[in-house]
This record gives C-alpha cells, sequence and structure tokens, in this order.
C-alpha cells in the first residue's frame, strides 16, 4: 500500500459521490468493503499490502458520514487487522444498530477480546497461515456446514488451533466463519 492511500481513496469516493448516488433507478451498492486501518501485528511475507504506511487509519466520523449516505446492505471490514481499528467496537454497535449485515477478514488473533461483539457478526473470514498438519487439507465433522475446510499451508504456528476454532464454533453458534 502506498502512503497516504487510505486518505486518498476516501477523497475519491467523495469526488465521485455524486456520480455514485446518481446511479440508475437509485440503486445502492449491495456491500462496501473497508480497509479500516493498514495496522497489523503481524507481518508475513506473503501480505499484499506488506510495505504500507503502518499508521493510516480512517476517521471514524468521516467513515459513519459515508455509510450513511451510500447506505449499503452490508459493510465488509479488512485492512491491515480491522481489529486494531481505533473505534472498531463503536463501529459494529453502529452497523448492528443500522441493520447493516457485517463481515470481517481477520487474522483471528484478537476475536478474543471481542467475544462481546462477536454475535453482531454475519461473517468472518479467518486467515490461517501459519498452522501445521503436515500439509493436509482437513474438515471436522462436528460442524461441517459452519466450519468449512482449513488448508493447512505454512508452518510455526499453536498446535492447539484446531480444537480452538472448534471451541470457538461451539461458543459462537449461528456464526458463519471461513478459515482460509
Amino acid at each position: 500500500m502506498v502512503k497516504g492511500e487510505i486518505k486518498s481513496n476516501i477523497k475519491k469516493l467523495w469526488r465521485h459521490l455524486p456520480y455514485i448516488l446518481n446511479i440508475e433507478n437509485e440503486t445502492r451498492p449491495i456491500s462496501l468493503v473497508v480497509h479500516l486501518t493498514s495496522k497489523c501485528n503481524l507481518d508475513c511475507n506473503f501480505c499484499y499490502i506488506k510495505n504500507r504506511d503502518k499508521v493510516q487509519e480512517l476517521d471514524y466520523d468521516k467513515l459513519i458520514n459515508f455509510i450513511d449516505v451510500i447506505k449499503p446492505k452490508s459493510v465488509e471490514l479488512t485492512g491491515g487487522e480491522p481489529c486494531l481499528y481505533y473505534d472498531i467496537d463503536r463501529l459494529i454497535i453502529y452497523l448492528s444498530k443500522n441493520n447493516i449485515k457485517i463481515g470481517m477478514y481477520t487474522n483471528g488473533y484478537y476475536l478474543k477480546y471481542m467475544t462481546y461483539f462477536l454475535h453482531n457478526f454475519d461473517w468472518l473470514r479467518i486467515s490461517i497461515n501459519s498452522y501445521i498438519d503436515n500439509n493436509k487439507i482437513f474438515t471436522d465433522p462436528i460442524i461441517p456446514d459452519k466450519l468449512g475446510y482449513i488448508y493447512i499451508k505454512y508452518l510455526n504456528s499453536p498446535k492447539d488451533l484446531r480444537k480452538r476454532l472448534i471451541k470457538f464454533m461451539k461458543n459462537h453458534r449461528g456464526l458463519y466463519l471461513r478459515i482460509v
């Protein structure tokens, strides 16, 4: 990510707002993908935004104002690591109160601190790139329709990850979780 890219993307959106709002039949976007922050707790060598400016964050009030104007049916939160966004809790509450479906792309590290808000999410996509089980694909028969699959790809990770994921899904039934 180029330094200042988040700010310039918001400026582009505001500059094109009249065009966006004049879409035929006043159709609104179904989903809005929001890169909340460039901060991340990991430093993955394959990350597409590895060389990012790690202090960029969207201004909460401007983001809410934009969401109010666009009126999407769903918002997908991403980053960096969206759980590190300074106002993530307030944003989740706002989206939920306004009946906007919420999805999030995360590395999952901070979900243990967000258990109070997890019921507000319609889906989570957790990128797991550091768990090892002889480079195999496995599914869990306990929750096959919720857990999906895990592709074990990279080395040096906690050996109890599978158990923790199963426990997580049991504690948050109804939440769609895709692990990639």
